[in-house]
């Protein structure tokens, strides 16, 4: 036989596996987007106070990068999406909306302008034959770039003063919703800074690993700390942010449409411009706005520090609803949820949670109650 593996690897490595796993006290690995990802790097707890409270790295290179440039590029993408992106100027970057013509979501993301012809969409969705489909008599090409370069998340309070040990002290002057290319290191970095406190650079395959180390060797004064994907998770569940393919599916792979959400079932704000005269679902949309959406993605919270899971939202004796994502957060002691409700449901309060509770080998199950809670600013 010759050499190499003798099958297909179906999970890949990020170019900062190995890093990664340097910093790994646990081996904890799990999937995203087909890359091996940390799970925890270290205890949950320590994780969750250094994101928190200092300042942390991880470790996003399984996000997924489209690349659409073209003289109509603009053009093209403001048919695309149901926000106005004519007002993006280049060097910014806008959450975004994508939907099939039944005002369906296809995904969500974030849409950077690179330059005057060029633009970069981050998402969890894979849109690329979409994109070409719906690109078809523009003069714009659009292709995947996820295997290109890698993605790093500086975040925490500290995430300032860990740029500044770095050398970086510059990056503090970036705005939220910026995304610009910076030379670091003599070498040239996409730096997208979000609200809350977090950056994420997206360096040149050959450039990851250095930076990496830098930062995180720089940081230590900081006290900075690699977490994984798990801690993640927590922070965009407390934030109150879904995430595609776990809270909602997008209509390109759904079975039943039941399982796709719209812009107005979404949490935040609705991001849908009707001044706009033409883009996807726009008619579609115009007759959902004038009729209260059916469900509501919301995020919740069991204030019980009890060993515990949950999956069906009640109100009464009556199903309303149904847990996707749920952790629970060290320093409240709560169980904190995002859930697809009826929207009839999630005005009058009442709302419980069917529990499994488990003590040892003990297993029983309790109504437990839960409220709504409002999505934090800036977390």
């Amino acid at each position: 036989m010759s050499g190499g593996l003798p099958f297909r690897r179906h999970l890949r490595m990020t170019p900062l596996h190995a890093e990664v796993a340097v910093e790994s006290r646990t081996n904890d690995w799990v999937e995203r987007n087909g890359f091996t990802m940390a799970g925890h790097l270290d205890t949950p707890e320590t994780e969750v106070f250094a994101r928190y409270h200092r300042a942390t790295l991880a470790d996003i290179s399984s996000r997924r990068r489209y690349r659409i440039a073209g003289r109509e590029a603009m053009d093209c993408l403001n048919r695309l999406v149901t926000s106005d992106i004519s007002k993006l100027e280049e060097g910014h970057f806008s959450p975004v909306f994508f939907c099939e013509e039944n005002g369906l979501l296809v995904g969500e993301g974030s849409l950077a302008r690179i330059g005057d012809t060029e633009f970069r969409l981050f998402t969890e969705e894979e849109v690329l034959s979409w994109l070409r489909r719906n690109s078809t008599g523009f003069q714009v090409h659009a292709e995947d770039v996820s295997a290109e370069g890698a993605g790093l998340e500086l975040a925490g309070p500290l995430a300032e003063a860990a740029l500044d040990e770095a050398g970086f002290e510059p990056l503090r002057l970036l705005l939220a919703g910026h995304a610009q290319t910076r030379e670091l290191m003599g070498m040239p970095v996409l730096v997208l800074r979000h609200v809350g406190d977090v950056f994420e650079f997206w360096p040149e395959e050959d450039d990851a690993v250095p930076l990496w180390r830098h930062l995180m060797q720089a940081g230590r004064e900081a006290g900075l700390q690699a977490i994984g994907e798990k801690t993640r998770d927590l922070v965009r569940i407390d934030r109150g942010t879904p995430r595609m393919g776990t809270d909602y599916l997008g209509a390109l792979s759904a079975v039943s449409h039941d399982h796709v959400r719209t812009p107005f079932e979404m949490p935040g704000e609705i991001n849908v411009d009707f001044d706009k005269p033409v883009f996807n679902g726009r008619a579609a949309l115009r007759r959902m706005a004038v009729k209260s959406a059916s469900h509501r993605i919301v995020a919740l919270a069991v204030d019980d520090a009890r060993d515990l899971t949950f999956a069906v939202v009640c109100k009464g004796e009556r199903q309303v609803g149904v847990c996707t994502s749920l952790t629970f957060m060290p320093e409240t002691g709560q169980h904190l949820a995002l859930a697809t409700v009826e929207a009839a449901a999630c005005s009058a309060g009442g709302l419980t949670v069917e529990a499994e509770i488990r003590r040892e080998l003990a297993v029983w199950r309790e109504k437990l109650p839960v409220r709504i809670r409002p999505r934090p600013e800036n977390r």
